[in-house]
């Protein structure tokens, strides 16, 4: 039997099906979520928008010695003066697509948002060792946040709360 390339073309979709069953049968949907909130931090921070962000964090901290410190203290204050905190509605969260920098800051946004936000803007600024952390507490609440390591190995947080049990990382 001779297979055609629509054949083969069906058996690959077929496979690639499979494949996505077995992934999300073995991934916890939470790291998968993690995942996604990853890619989209890292495509962002090639962003013009995300560029001209820390044109401007760069340009207010010519004069600091450790740019580091000054990029990491910078960029949280430039999301909490730009950004509004809201809950997301049930449409956003089904559908994952209101992460984008942009769309958080136009219309505001919940941790997810403010993650990828900041996570995006750190990259851009060739801070290293940038983390997303999802964490839950209790049995209803999730909460994503960003963990950066410094050059002494100590931790600067950004929106974690101590009260969550943290249980997915994933480095940006």
């Amino acid at each position: 039997m001779r297979l055609t390339k629509l054949d083969i073309f069906f058996l690959f979709l077929a496979f690639l099906s499979l494949a996505s069953i077995f992934i999300a049968l073995t991934i916890p949907p939470q790291k998968i979520g993690l995942l996604l909130l990853k890619r989209t931090a890292e495509s962002a921070s090639k962003s013009e928008l995300i560029g001209r962000i820390a044109t401007q964090i760069q340009r207010t901290c010519l004069t600091w010695k450790n740019k580091r410190a000054c990029y990491l203290r910078e960029t949280f204050n430039w999301v909490r003066k730009h950004v509004r905190f809201r809950n997301d509605t049930l449409l956003e969260n089904f559908l994952l697509l209101n992460n984008e920098p942009s769309y958080t800051i136009e219309h505001g946004n919940d941790c997810e948002g403010f993650a990828v936000l900041i996570a995006s803007i750190l990259k851009r600024l060739n801070v290293s060792n940038i983390y997303l952390l999802w964490g839950v507490k209790g049995e209803n609440l999730a909460h994503v946040c960003v963990l950066v390591q410094l050059d002494d190995w100590t931790f600067r947080s950004f929106y974690c709360y101590s009260d969550f049990d943290y249980k997915w990382v994933e480095r940006v």
